[in-house]
């Protein structure tokens, strides 16, 4: 990439979208201070800085994205509605030009109405008499409805694509943080990055109770939790995992898990981790194992469930 010089790199950055709307918020303060001319009226460019809020603002980045992305879409859908403008003024024409000259006799005229009808605004100052005016009236109405949502049905998915695109770009980055994922192939990864769900927790929160239904197991993304199983306690970090060997069991707790730092974690819900277990066997020998580890230390499940359930699962 080639670097710019000073003086070009300040020249270019004064030139950029964000930098005249700061010279417009203050240039009517700098001009009348200068001149001393009363220019109150140019006050109204201070209304600009709103638009620095997208700087800070993710939403009204993405939208703007959305905007630019769609914008063949919806310079389209604006063609055909001049289009149905264009063509409602010139019919209202020929039903009430005789009878309404002033508001109907040309085109341009009859715009203002049709501008008025196809937006469903209708704002009753210039109506149809005649009996055709009116059916017409009725037959623009509705294809004005759907028109007019159409810009808003576009904008609404690009942005629900966009967001799901940043949403699927962020849980991907976290999912390829956890080493057990290390070894899985893209297809994979994108598989699982759309089973599980992120949670925040605050440090000192029960994250697991001892007794409770188990219904998820975790992957620490970031900080640290204990495992305490009554007579001894352990602290998993980040990229560790645990809730799996009640989810294998099928069984309830049998450990408080207490987040020690505040959290950030990826939940996989029961029936989607059975469904991995079923389908992507290098995960499933991976949870094995380390379950089995766990199992052979005598600490995780105090031998309530044998090595040899989990050996005969990791065969299969």
């Amino acid at each position: 990439m080639k670097l710019l010089a000073p003086g070009a790199a300040r020249r270019r950055y004064a030139c950029s979208p964000s930098m005249i709307i700061d010279l417009l918020a203050i240039l009517p303060t700098l001009v009348a201070g200068a001149f001393g001319m009363d220019l109150r009226f140019l006050r109204i460019f201070r209304l600009l800085r709103l638009l620095k809020l997208a700087r800070y603002s993710p939403t009204i980045i993405t939208l703007g994205r959305v905007l630019w992305q769609e914008r063949h879409a919806l310079g389209a859908v604006g063609v055909i509605m001049f289009g149905l403008l264009m063509l409602s003024a010139s019919i209202i024409t020929i039903f009430e030009g005789a009878a309404q000259p002033e508001a109907f006799g040309t085109i341009p005229a009859a715009m203002w109405w049709a501008m008025a009808t196809l937006s469903t605004v209708g704002y009753g100052d210039v109506v149809p008499i005649t009996a055709m005016g009116r059916v017409f009236r009725g037959l623009v109405t509705l294809p004005g409805v759907a028109m007019y949502a159409r810009p808003i049905a576009i904008i609404a998915a690009g942005f629900t694509n966009e967001s799901r695109r940043r949403d699927f770009v962020i849980t991907w980055g976290i999912v390829a943080r956890v080493p057990l994922f290390a070894k899985l192939d893209p297809v994979a990864l994108s598989k699982i990055g759309g089973l599980l769900r992120s949670k925040s927790v605050p440090s000192g929160y029960e994250i697991a109770h001892r007794g409770q239904p188990a219904d998820s197991m975790y992957f620490i993304v970031s900080g640290g939790v204990v495992v305490d199983i009554g007579d001894h306690r352990e602290t998993l970090e980040e990229g560790d995992f645990f809730g799996e060997i009640a989810l294998l069991q099928d069984t309830q707790r049998r450990a408080h898990v207490f987040a020690v730092t505040e959290c950030r974690l990826m939940q996989l819900m029961k029936s989607d981790f059975h469904g991995l277990m079923e389908t992507e066997p290098t995960l499933r020998r991976e949870i094995t194992k380390v379950a089995d580890e766990r199992l052979a230390r005598g600490e995780w499940a105090h031998g309530d469930m044998l090595d040899e359930e989990f050996s005969g699962r990791e065969k299969d």
